[in-house]
């Protein structure tokens, strides 16, 4: 499995911007709004990992996620992700979900509370 994302969930775009760009000198390679409430902006150094910053507006203090960071790994086939994951017993936090550009995603915990999501492009 390759590690490709590391999602930052954040409370403020503009500072994490000025800190990733200015600061790390990561530069922007995509960004996207789902709705109204919602920046999602994606960043890269000179490594292959990306750095995926989301702000959501609509969550408020107290329904913020366990974790604000998760990690994203891309896989090549899901149903051999999820029969591994049932024979190791480890339950799906929330998955697999479809999106609009294609790729089918899944959602588990590791026992610090942080997200892990596979990616199957």
């Amino acid at each position: 499995m390759k590690v490709t994302l590391i999602t930052i969930h954040v409370s403020e775009m503009q500072e994490s911007l000025k800190f990733y760009q200015n600061i790390l000198g990561m530069e922007i390679i995509n960004e996207i709004h789902p709705n109204e409430n919602m920046r999602i902006v994606f960043l890269k150094g000179e490594g292959e990992v990306k750095i995926e910053l989301i702000e959501d507006k609509s969550i408020t203090q107290l329904d913020k996620f366990s974790s604000p960071v998760s990690m994203g790994i891309f896989i090549d086939d899901m149903n051999e992700i999820l029969q591994m994951l049932k024979e190791k017993k480890v339950p799906v936090k929330r998955g697999p979900i479809s999106v609009p550009s294609g790729s089918k995603l899944l959602f588990i915990e590791d026992p610090n509370g942080v997200e892990v999501e596979f990616i199957e492009e």
